[in-house]
């Protein structure tokens, strides 16, 4: 399990099985499911970067790089917040470490 805090006060986490979830701070720390075949991520740390996080995804044997640009802050009641992810590189090799794992990895 990877679990961080990203810049808009929400934990980020995936799972060991590729599920990636964010939580809601302003919802009770709502669970919300972003996506599946997650294998790493990383916050944008940069204040002026308009992506909250990039993250590299397994989809029919080739890992492509995503970035979630777009993130409502909440959603209504008890409704997960809209997301926006974006494929920006597909077919992406993965180097050192992380293409032996076979768990992804991207590098800093």
């Amino acid at each position: 399990m990877l679990d961080k805090q990203g810049r808009d006060g929400n934990r980020y986490v995936l799972m060991s099985n590729g599920d990636f979830f964010r939580y809601i701070a302003a919802q009770n720390n709502l669970k919300c499911q972003i996506t599946t075949m997650v294998q790493d991520f990383k916050i944008s740390m940069h204040q002026n970067d308009v992506a909250l996080l990039y993250y590299i995804r397994n989809e029919s044997m080739a890992n492509n790089l995503y970035v979630l640009n777009k993130v409502d802050l909440t959603g209504t009641g008890s409704n997960c917040p809209k997301t926006t992810a974006t494929k920006i590189l597909p077919n992406i090799k993965l180097v050192g470490r992380h293409a032996n794992a076979g768990n992804g990895g991207i590098q800093p």
